[in-house]
C-alpha cells in the first residue's frame, strides 16, 4: 500500500471509526479522523504519526479547517462515514424533537455535506472510495427508531446514487 493517499473518517474519534483509523494508519495510509470528542481524538492522534485529527461536528462542519488539513495531506483517496447521533429509542410521537432533528442531521445531512466537500478531491484521484455505514434497520424497520431508520434508508439511496453518478471514479 502506498503512503501517498489519505482516508478521511467521519466519526473517527471512537468505536468502529477509531478502529478503522488505527488499522489504516498501520497500513501506511495517512488518516484524517473527524469527530466530536477532543479527548478521544487526542488519544487517537498519539497512536500513530499517520493520524491527523479534526475536532468537529459533521452537522456544523467548519470546512476551512478541514480543507487546510486535506491540502497538507497526501491526495484524498477514501472517505469512511460512520458518524452517528446517539440512539435514543422512542416511538415517533414520543421522541424528543431535538433527537429526531439531530439524528437526521448527523446520520443523513452530515454525509451529504461531507460528500459535497470531498467529491471534487476524490474525482481527481486515480481510484477512490466512499464507505457509508448503513443499517439493516433501513430494510426491516426498528421499533422506537423511526428517525434512525429514515436516515439510514436515505443513506442507502444516497449510496446507490453516488455509485451511479460517481462510480467511474
Amino acid at each position: 500500500m502506498s503512503d501517498r493517499q489519505t482516508v478521511l473518517i467521519a466519526g473517527g474519534s471512537k468505536g468502529v471509526g477509531a478502529h478503522i483509523a488505527r488499522t489504516l494508519a498501520s497500513e501506511t495510509r495517512t488518516v484524517v479522523a473527524l469527530g466530536r470528542d477532543q479527548d478521544a481524538l487526542d488519544e487517537l492522534g498519539t497512536a500513530s504519526d499517520k493520524i491527523r485529527t479534526v475536532c468537529a461536528d459533521v452537522t456544523a462542519l467548519d470546512t476551512s479547517s478541514l480543507t487546510q488539513i486535506l491540502d497538507a495531506a497526501p491526495p484524498l483517496t477514501g472517505v469512511v462515514y460512520c458518524a452517528a447521533h446517539r440512539y435514543v429509542p422512542a416511538r415517533l410521537h414520543q421522541a424528543e424533537a431535538l433527537d429526531v432533528q439531530k439524528t437526521l442531521q448527523t446520520d443523513l445531512e452530515g454525509v451529504l455535506k461531507l460528500c459535497r466537500l470531498v467529491l471534487p478531491r476524490l474525482m481527481q484521484a486515480r481510484r477512490s472510495s466512499i464507505v457509508l455505514f448503513g443499517s439493516l434497520a433501513s430494510e426491516v424497520g426498528m421499533k422506537g427508531g423511526t428517525a434512525y431508520v429514515a436516515a439510514k434508508a436515505g443513506l442507502e439511496g444516497l449510496s446507490r446514487n453516488l455509485a451511479l453518478e460517481y462510480g467511474q471514479y
